[in-house]
């Protein structure tokens, strides 16, 4: 005679949810898509997460700088100007400083949340883009919201 919550209760009530559990959308009627609900958190964790080192952190810069690269990619005038502008993030200065197509699609986080959703959902399913690049974009803007607090 266990209590209420004795291992036999739970084993009573516990089920399993199976490896390949699948979700199946119908768009209009037509098209039908089977959501390989594994791949799509595992493409939208990593695609957050390489946001947010990119956005969030300096990352890249302090592995550049340890492993000697500063001068060979042409970082000297970013870690000057972070002298002065201690706030300077290596994506905001590229916005600033570095006028091109590249360096403004690098320094907006929805282009770049969105082409990293891209490549990821390739090794699976591209059609899963739109689903990998909201929820990578939701768990961005929810680490961002809980950083401000």
């Amino acid at each position: 005679m266990g209590g209420f919550l004795s291992p036999f209760f739970l084993k009573d009530i516990s089920y399993e949810i199976p490896r390949n559990f699948r979700i199946t959308h119908q768009f209009l009627g037509i098209l039908s898509v089977d959501m390989d609900t594994e791949a799509v958190l595992l493409n939208s964790c990593a695609v957050s997460a390489f946001l947010i080192i990119w956005f969030k952190t300096n990352a890249l810069i302090e592995y550049v700088r340890f492993f000697g690269l500063k001068d060979a990619l042409g970082l000297n005038d970013y870690v000057s100007k972070q002298a002065v502008a201690l706030e300077l993030s290596f994506p905001m200065y590229l916005s600033t400083y570095c006028d091109s197509f590249l360096s403004r699609l690098f320094s907006c986080y929805l282009c770049t949340g969105f082409w990293l959703s891209i490549f990821f959902s390739a090794f699976d399913k591209v059609i899963l883009t739109p689903v990998v690049f909201l929820i990578s974009i939701f768990i961005y803007k929810i680490y961002e919201r809980l950083c401000r607090v």
